[in-house]
């Protein structure tokens, strides 16, 4: 079958039986993606025959097309075996520090010196961050796991109790932490349902605190150990 340039979206999903279930994003996100790839193929004056084009004109090849589709809950178990660090991104605004628990931090680039975390696109302490420009990433140790699940009780404001002081770009160093990186935002990519935040290191140091670091894995906090020498 061809394809005619002039069909409408609903006539391409409904002639070849391609949707926006397939590919695991919204109708509306899959209509503009389809949309445009048809405009940009009748510009080309290209003859499309089979779905084939349209899909990868679009930008949904990378999607989720075919009969097996990723679990959540396999993603979540299987991404579950890795452990992660933890630590605590700090900003402040006109209502006063505020910060959220990290687990996905993350060096990026030496020269310049570049970090990231990825904070979830719907979280509206990231967009608190994000208006802000700039952010300190407090890494803690195994000693403060109490801090870290205060940060999720939505009745308390932790910032009563915590002690810090000012870093380079004016976002709160957490006292007790093992190190600090304080940064302004580099730039920011959109990532599925997170945001991929790139910080530009604007300076770092190390406290005071000899703890291993407080690290996350299965559903579970830990400690390091290091392997005895031989």
């Amino acid at each position: 079958m061809t394809l005619s340039l002039s069909n409408s979206v609903e006539e391409f999903t409904r002639n070849y039986g391609v949707s926006s279930s397939l590919f695991g994003i919204s109708t509306t996100t899959f209509k503009k993606k389809v949309n445009l790839a048809l405009n940009a193929l009748l510009t080309s004056k290209v003859a499309v025959k089979g779905v084939s084009l349209i899909v990868k004109s679009s930008g949904l090849a990378g999607g989720r097309m075919g009969d097996k589709q990723i679990d959540g809950t396999d993603f979540r178990n299987i991404l579950g075996r890795y452990p992660t660090g933890v630590t605590l991104v700090s900003a402040i605004d006109h209502d006063g520090p505020f910060a959220m628990v990290i687990g996905s931090f993350g060096s990026v680039s030496l020269d310049p010196p570049l970090v990231q975390f990825l904070p979830g696109r719907e979280s509206g302490t990231w967009k608190r961050i994000s208006s802000t420009g700039n952010y300190c990433v407090n890494v803690l140790g195994e000693d403060q796991l109490d801090l870290s699940n205060s940060f999720f009780n939505k009745e308390i404001d932790p910032f009563d109790t915590i002690e810090w002081s000012p870093g380079p770009t004016g976002s709160p160093m957490i006292a007790g932490c093992l190190a600090w990186i304080d940064c302004s935002i580099h730039a920011m990519h959109e990532a599925g349902d997170h945001y991929i935040v790139v910080g530009a290191v604007e300076g770092m140091g190390v406290g005071d605190s000899e703890a291993q670091p407080l690290l996350f894995l299965g559903g579970s906090y830990g400690s390091y150990n290091s392997f005895p020498e031989k």
